[in-house]
This record gives structure tokens, sequence and C-alpha cells, in this order.
């Protein structure tokens, strides 16, 4: 259409549009930029934008990384780059631009707060190889930061950033409860196959100065927060799938009489009398007592051994009979079971 065409003002040959630029067409008169509106409203909802909002990227407001302030190169995770003009970039230039794009963003992530990216880092990897939700891992961070502001008022002499990482996941774990029932041993061993040095000693010591300037009160961790991950491996044993087959019984029927009779066995516990003990290994000896329950009930074979308890759980086979012998036989051999499989 004629409306839609223009025209040169030296030799009125039709101007076209070429990488970007108004030119005329018989002369080669180049008459400015073309100037295009955004791709993108950027004023209208998210929901309503053609492309993923991942690709926005949110600086400074995600907790377990340090994001700095600066910009992107495109992109937040833009892997292929174009000219002014449009033009997709020669292979070469791809790959130099992609290489400064990974420098360029991480200095301008990190720069000013080494620390503190090397121990959220190492966080971050701890809570994936101990499979932490991410709410864990985000409440850890927070601590952390929160901490590592305030740390130099409290100690004259400077911390070590990644046992301070280490107290602030291990504060989360307890806050979060059966969440996360991961013991301050398998955290500790997590962060020294990291390749860093912490202990456990070191680790409880720390978290005193976190709870102060955090102000939270103590957390006790207690043998209910680590049935039901006992129970999950027990319960997906082969020696145990064979016996409940043979009675007839489904792995999520036992599951739950197991939970719950672990739980009635426990409520019977005082405190007075779990003082003292590992909670972890009485969880398992607790879950050793239900099961000897449950077979009376069915007058049947013992459904879990002592070293099929200890194997699962991870602790000593002495230790489970120690605490059975000592807290739960007596429980035990009381009576019937009150609760029927259905």
């Amino acid at each position: 259409m004629t409306e839609n065409k223009f025209f040169c003002q030296e030799c009125n040959g039709e101007i076209i549009v070429h990488r970007g630029q108004f030119v005329c067409s018989r002369c080669g008169l180049v008459i400015g930029p073309q100037y295009l509106p955004p791709i993108v409203d950027l004023t209208s909802s998210e929901e309503n934008l053609n492309i993923s909002s991942k690709q926005y990227a949110s600086l400074g407001s995600r907790v377990h990384i340090v994001d700095g302030l600066g910009s992107y190169i495109d992109y937040h995770v833009t892997p292929f780059f174009k000219d002014r003009y449009g033009e997709s970039l020669v292979p070469a230039k791809q790959r130099l631009f992609r290489r400064l794009k990974y420098k360029y963003d991480l200095r301008a992530r990190i720069i000013g707060n080494e620390t503190n990216y090397r121990a959220l880092r190492t966080l971050n990897r701890a809570c994936s190889v101990l499979q932490l939700p991410s709410s864990v891992r985000d409440r850890a961070a927070y601590y952390y930061q929160k901490v590592s502001k305030k740390y130099k008022d409290l100690k004259e002499d400077s911390t070590n950033h990644i046992v301070l990482a280490a107290a602030c996941l291990l504060l989360a774990i307890r806050e979060y409860k059966h969440m996360a029932p991961v013991t301050v041993q398998e955290l500790v061993e997590v962060f020294k196959n990291l390749g860093h040095r912490v202990s456990v000693r070191r680790v409880v010591r720390e978290i005193f100065i976190v709870k102060k300037v955090v102000g939270l009160r103590k957390y006790v961790r207690r043998s209910e927060d680590y049935i039901y991950r006992i129970i999950s491996s027990i319960v997906n044993s082969e020696e145990v799938i064979t016996q409940l087959k043979v009675l007839g019984i489904s792995q999520e029927q036992f599951k739950r009489l197991l939970v719950k009779e672990t739980l009635q066995i426990l409520k019977t516990l005082d405190f007075s009398v779990r003082k003292g003990r590992n909670p972890y290994i009485l969880a398992a000896a607790s879950i050793y007592a239900a099961a000897r329950r449950i077979s009376a009930r069915l007058g049947a074979k013992r459904l879990l051994t002592q070293k099929l308890v200890a194997k699962s759980s991870g602790v000593a086979e002495y230790s489970v009979r120690d605490h059975y012998c000592a807290l739960l036989k007596k429980i035990t051999e009381k009576g019937d079971i009150p609760h029927e499989i259905k």
C-alpha cells in the first residue's frame, strides 16, 4: 500500500530498512536509525508477558546467594548474542561474549562479598547433598547474613564463616523439626566431605552466638523428629517387604501403624527419663519396641530385629539394645496393642 511507503527527498527513491537503518534504495542515502517499540511491555502484569519470568533477575533479593547491584550483559540467562542491528554474531564472537558475560556477571555479584559468597555457596551445596527443602536452606541463609553483619561486634577475632554457615544450618534444621531430620554428626560429615575443617564441637559452640544474635529460644531435638525418616528406611528394606507380603499387609499400612505405636511409646516416656539419652538412638529403639508390640498382636514372628533397625538407622546394634532394655522393655511388655490393622 502507498500510504505505508516513504520516499527519499533527494531522488524520490523508495526508502527501505537495512540493518536497522532507513536507507534510500536508489541513491543509498542513510536517512536515520529505525526505532522499534519494546517486544515486552514491562508495565504489564507478569502473566501477560510473552517470555518466561526467569529471564528477569531479582537483584539483591535472593537470600541464599550473593547478588550484586550491577547489570548483566543482555538478559541473565541469554546464551545467544546479537549485534545492534539484530544480526547474530559469528561463532568466535559468541564464544568471546559468553566468556565476558560469565566473568562480568560473576565479578559483579561477588565483588566486596567474596567471603559471604564462598560461605553461601558451601551452604547451598551442603543442603543439596542433605536433600533439605528450600525453606530450610533460605532460613539458614537468612540467619547467616544476619549474624555475619553483627559478628564483629560480638568477637574481636575473625570467625570461620564456613563454621558459622554450618551452625546457622543446624539451627534451621532444628527449627523445622521432622521436616529436616538431620543429626549434627551427619551435618558435620557433609561439610568435611566438601573439604572444610568443621567439627561438632565448633559448630555447637558457634550456635550459641547465632542464637544470641537472632534472638531465638532454645530448640531441643526430640526423638519424634527422627521417627518418620527411620521408619521410611525400614519399610523399604527387602526383608520387611518380604515379611509383609506373607502377612498380607501393605507397606503403607505397616508404616502408619508403626508410626502410631512409636509415638504412643515415646509419649509415655517422661522428659526426666529421656534426659541424657541420644534422641536419634532412642527413636530407633522405640521403633524396635513398637514393632515387637505389633508382632505380639499379630501372633507372628518378629517383624523387625535389632540388627535390621540398627542397619536402617545407621546406629550401633548394642546402642539399640541398651536403650530398649533400659527404658522400653517394661513398656513393650505391658498389655496389648489397642489398635487394629484394618
